[in-house]
């Protein structure tokens, strides 16, 4: 892939997050941190941007399997460049996605739109 190509799907990726709404996260909190599904060019995404930012990711210990390797602590260490799954906590009108602590946007997502966005995501890399 081309350095061309590659900004024009990390342009694209970033118009798909650009359509979720602003939620402000509590400091220092990793409440929904866990499994972390991430599209391919999410990957590609996060690895230039701790390239960028000269950010390594900790060591997977086998205690670790259901814990997200960016979280840093009770923090993300990727927070700019964090994944969509990431994006949706907190703005999606699910049970499972309502911030523990009562935070929300102005406008929640219904399931059906926070779908068509999961599902968007992980089609630009093909």
């Amino acid at each position: 892939m081309t350095q061309t190509e590659e900004d024009n799907l990390i342009a694209r990726l970033y118009r798909c997050y650009a359509r979720v709404p602003q939620f402000q996260c509590k400091e220092d909190c990793s409440e929904c941190c866990g499994i972390v599904p991430i599209a391919p060019v999410e990957h590609l995404n996060i690895a230039n941007w701790m390239k960028e930012h000269h950010i390594r990711t900790r060591r997977m210990q086998r205690v670790d399997l259901l814990t997200c390797p960016y979280t840093d602590g009770n923090s993300c260490a990727i927070y700019e460049a964090r994944p969509l799954i990431c994006r949706l906590f907190g703005v999606i009108r699910h049970k499972d996605f309502l911030c523990p602590y009562k935070r929300e946007p102005v406008e929640l997502l219904t399931q059906r739109e926070a779908n068509n966005l999961i599902e968007e995501v992980f089609r630009l890399w093909v």
